[in-house]
C-alpha cells in the first residue's frame, strides 16, 4: 500500500502492484485489498463488505433490557452509534468491552423517549473489542420487535457532552 508521496521507487518494486490508499475512497481501496489478498482480479471480487457487525441480544440479569453489540470485523471503526426503539426507554447505557481504565474518555449522548446514541470521537472500536448500548423497558415490551432502526451516528445533535474518567 502506499500513503502519501512517493517520487521514485526502488528497483526492486517497480514492478509490484501498489494501492495508492491517498487518492481512494473505501469503496475503491478495499475491494483492491481483497483482491491482492485472494488472487481474485479486483472486476471479479467480492463487493465491500461491511465492517461494522451488530447483534440485539437480551440482557441475561435484567428480563425487560436488551443489549445491542457493535464489533468490527476487519480494521478499527469510529465508536459513534444510535439505537431507536419503538416503545419508551427507561434505563439506557453504554460500555466497551472489554473495560478500559485510566484516562479519559470524551463523549456525546442523545437521549429522547425512544431513541439513545452514544459517540465516543476520540475513541475506536478494534476488532476483538465490543461496544454495547443496553436498554431497559417496561416489563411486558416485546424486546424481539422493539428495535426500529440501528445506526452509526457522529454526535451531531447531542443532548450531552463531556469528558469521563474512565
Amino acid at each position: 500500500m502506499k500513503l502519501g508521496e512517493v517520487p521514485k521507487f526502488p528497483t526492486f518494486l517497480e514492478s509490484k502492484y501498489y494501492i495508492d490508499l491517498a487518492t481512494k475512497t473505501e469503496d475503491e481501496w478495499l475491494p483492491e485489498i481483497y483482491a491482492a489478498i485472494t488472487g481474485i482480479a479486483t472486476a471479479q471480487a467480492a463487493q465491500a463488505q461491511e465492517n461494522l457487525e451488530y447483534r440485539v441480544e437480551p440482557v441475561a440479569d435484567d428480563n425487560n433490557a436488551i443489549a445491542v453489540v457493535f464489533s468490527a470485523a476487519m480494521w478499527a471503526e469510529p465508536i459513534g452509534f444510535k439505537v431507536e426503539v419503538a416503545e419508551l426507554i427507561r434505563r439506557r447505557s453504554y460500555q466497551l468491552v472489554p473495560p478500559q481504565a485510566g484516562g479519559t474518555l470524551s463523549y456525546a449522548v442523545l437521549e429522547n423517549d425512544r431513541a439513545y446514541g452514544v459517540a465516543l470521537p476520540n475513541n475506536r472500536l478494534s476488532p476483538k473489542q465490543e461496544f454495547a448500548v443496553l436498554l431497559g423497558f417496561e416489563p411486558g415490551v416485546d424486546l424481539n420487535k422493539v428495535v426500529s432502526r440501528i445506526d452509526r451516528w457522529d454526535g451531531s445533535g447531542a443532548t450531552q457532552n463531556g469528558i469521563g474518567f474512565l
